[in-house]
């Protein structure tokens, strides 16, 4: 009994998407990689074994596949299309994956405010008093059509731990002196 069934190929990755719009979203840190297999099918007497692996990255042409990763993703959307023939040559239905990279940081705008609820310049020499606080607003911008959106907003006031923003942060328990206020946004991809 001949081979008649084709292999099949399975796509890896190093990181797990961010599901958007039923988009898979990831950071420029995406790297995907293509093994193959070829499975006895019930009516076959044998498996001849995969002989090759194609793939086609952003519509560029079919190339052979030689087990390299496949990184080094611009912010856009792509598509990897891929399948593999074993020795017979039984074909595959060629594989599409489509997915978007963003490789935009957010945005982090802070300001302080006084006791009166008034805005004070943010810079090296404010002097922080009594009843101040501290606003923090994150983005994260579009770009080429692509944002993953903004995940948490994090500071940190001298030496102390990350902690994630939810409401103004009260000044008060700064100590008397020169003080260091951190922060950051982070996106849903982790930029």
């Amino acid at each position: 009994i001949p081979d008649i069934t084709p292999p099949i190929t399975h796509l890896h990755k190093n990181l797990v998407p961010y599901i958007t719009n039923a988009n898979d979203m990831y950071s420029a840190f995406i790297k995907f990689w293509l093994t193959a297999e070829d499975i006895k099918g019930e009516s076959d007497g044998i498996a001849t074994g995969v002989d090759k692996t194609f793939i086609n990255i952003d519509n560029t042409g079919f190339i052979e596949y030689s087990n390299q990763l496949i990184n080094s993703f611009t912010e856009a959307q792509h598509n990897l299309k891929y399948f593999s023939i074993d020795k017979i040559p039984n074909y595959e239905t060629t594989n599409v994956y489509e997915f978007l990279v963003d490789t935009t940081m957010p945005a982090t705008a802070a300001e302080i405010r006084n006791s009166f609820n008034q805005i004070i310049s943010v810079n090296p020499t404010n002097l922080i008093g009594s009843g101040f606080t501290l606003r923090l607003m994150g983005t994260d911008p579009v770009s080429t059509g692509v944002s993953s959106g903004l995940n948490r907003i994090e500071y940190k006031l001298n030496n102390g731990s990350w902690s994630i923003y939810t409401y103004p942060v009260n000044l008060d328990t700064l100590p008397n002196g020169y003080s260091s206020i951190s922060y950051r946004s982070i996106d849903n991809v982790n930029n």
